[in-house]
């Protein structure tokens, strides 16, 4: 099985080789597909590539300065492109696509590529460049140990040793299996595989996404039936806790055909759920087995989903893939976390579109751009007054790991004591310009950049776009003392630096709403432009 499929233009034959050899030089040939040098002369290609495709871990995705061009994009448009084929088929399976950045190129923009391919500007990209290629596939490889367990092969002695002793174990298992019963003979030829995936959790923040977005799901299944008897798939949903399935007892079963001689891409199981109680938390027991025309077992597994209460975000949120007897965790890409953040800026709650107009109107001619209304929320907020939010110190990391609490703008808006974290202070902030009455179509980022006095701490900021200029304020303790000409000045000065140092980070603004980078010490989220490329809907609740 090959762990890591490199996927290329020959034009980018080049960079797609030399990143073979130093993958291969680390975790070994038998690890790395790259169809150059493993595709066998005179065997089908589809039939290679399809096997890579189903047993890997990762699929990189290496995209050169040519790939944006426009004779690329009409050849991403033909059915029979292979690199469309590759992507296509690794896009709707259960497994890590990672656009490799090589020559100093961008991933192409969703509306660059077609809709087979929109989610590929969505995947967190990885860039190596020319000037630091070494540095860069060593931070590379380091991703490929630490998120995605790609391991380097054993030798070729101990591969030998490890088959003699299976051997010998299965021997003897098979001879004690058959002399007391305890296992049924194989039967003629191959049968069906189906490699399967689940969500370990489901924050019910994102329950609503779940409908409309392919990389949120239940139960999701590809896989082959190389014999000559039809199977079945059946597949059962059981919950517990505060939920429950629509029309059904608790519990739903589905099936599904096997055809004999087929093989299947990626087939999404939904189950549609009602949350009777949100501040609890709740499970989905899923159960999958494939069986014989004549109802015989041939294998079986289950898996539970964990669904959190609402307001708890999973930082370190995981899916879990089945494809042989021990199931994969893969870290789910941790730029759609971020855009799940979006979620938080939208709310329908009376109190908080009551709260915005009410601000708005009481400012009266005062409010003639977003400045003004910004101006207006600083003395409402943060100056001294009855509604004053005391700022907590955030966490010494972001994104943090495990498990953490998100208020929503009603729960800042009614909390007595008006205490928050940074992060909660941005979506507040953001979810009142929503509400507001404000005529323009307002772009809202939150920001989030070392210190200047430490790299060690964050420093939050809310930006917004105004005349083609980027504004900011700083929303993090120590710059919401200041007054807000003083934070409004120095905060845009800031963010206005980084545009000019770190120019990726507004591309990719532009071009997804997300700026997430392993090793970068920034990071950035558009709000519109993640509601709109991951997906994202509003929380299935308000209080």
């Amino acid at each position: 099985m090959n762990a890591v499929f490199i996927s290329y233009r020959r034009e980018d034959g080049g960079y797609a080789g030399r990143l073979y050899s130093d993958l291969s030089a680390r975790f070994g040939e038998r690890q790395i597909f790259m169809d150059v040098d493993d595709i066998v002369p005179g065997r089908p290609f589809p039939r290679e590539v399809m096997d890579a495709l189903l047993s890997c871990r990762v699929v990189l995705a290496v995209v050169g300065e040519r790939w944006r061009s426009q004779a690329n994009l009409e050849r991403l448009n033909d059915p029979n492109d292979w690199v469309l084929q590759e992507l296509k088929t690794a896009l709707t399976r259960e497994v890590a696509v990672i656009p490799l950045l090589v020559g100093g190129t961008k991933v192409p923009r969703e509306e660059e590529l077609p809709p087979d391919l929109a989610p590929l500007s969505r995947r967190e990209a990885f860039e190596v460049r020319d000037s630091a290629w070494q540095d860069d596939v060593r931070r590379l490889i380091d991703t490929l140990q630490r998120h995605f367990g790609v391991r380097r092969e054993r030798s070729p002695w101990a591969r030998r040793i490890a088959r003699l002793l299976a051997v010998g174990a299965v021997a003897a298992l098979a001879y004690l299996g058959a002399r007391s019963g305890l296992f049924p003979r194989p039967g003629p030829g191959p049968g069906p595989r189906v490699i399967a995936a689940t969500l370990t959790t489901v924050p019910l923040s994102l329950l609503n996404s779940m409908q409309e977005n392919p990389d949120l799901y239940w139960f999701k299944f590809s896989g082959v039936n190389p014999g000559e008897s039809k199977a079945f798939l059946k597949v059962r949903f059981e919950v517990a806790g505060p939920v429950m399935i629509v029309g059904r007892d608790g519990e739903e079963e589905q099936t599904f055909d096997l055809p004999p001689g087929s093989s299947w891409t990626t087939e999404e199981v939904p189950v549609n759920l009602t949350v009777l109680n949100y501040d609890k938390r709740g499970s989905v027991t899923v159960e999958w087995q494939i069986e014989t025309a004549d109802g015989r077992p041939l294998d079986a597994h289950a898996t539970n989903i964990t669904l959190l209460p609402a307001n708890t975000v999973k930082w370190d949120l995981k899916t879990r893939r089945f494809e042989g007897d021990a199931p994969i965790e893969v870290s789910f890409p941790t730029d759609y976390l971020l855009a799940s953040l979006a979620a938080w800026t939208v709310t329908e709650n009376d109190s908080v579109r009551t709260r915005a107009r009410e601000l708005y109107e009481q400012s009266g001619a005062q409010v003639q751009s977003l400045r003004d209304w910004y101006a207006r929320l600083y003395t409402a907020f943060f100056n001294d007054s009855e509604e004053r939010i005391l700022i907590r110190s955030p966490e010494p990391d972001f994104p943090p790991s495990g498990e953490r609490d998100i208020h929503t703008a009603v729960q800042v808006l009614r909390d007595p004591v008006h205490t928050a974290e940074p992060l909660e202070v941005v979506l507040f902030l953001s979810a009142l310009t929503r509400a507001a009455p404000i005529p323009a179509r307002v772009r809202l980022a939150m920001v989030v950049a070392p210190s200047t006095e430490s790299l060690d701490e964050k420093v939050f900021f809310l930006a917004w776009l105004e005349s083609g200029e980027w504004h900011a304020l700083e929303v993090s303790g120590s710059g919401t003392r200041r007054t807000f000409e003083d934070n409004e000045r120095l905060a845009t000065q800031r963010i206005r630096a980084l545009q000019q140092s770190l120019p990726a980070l507004f591309d990719s603004l532009d071009a997804s709403g997300i700026f997430y980078q392993p090793g970068e010490t920034s990071i950035a989220v558009d709000f519109d432009k993640a509601l709109e490329s991951y997906r994202i809907r509003p929380l299935p609740y308000d209080g």
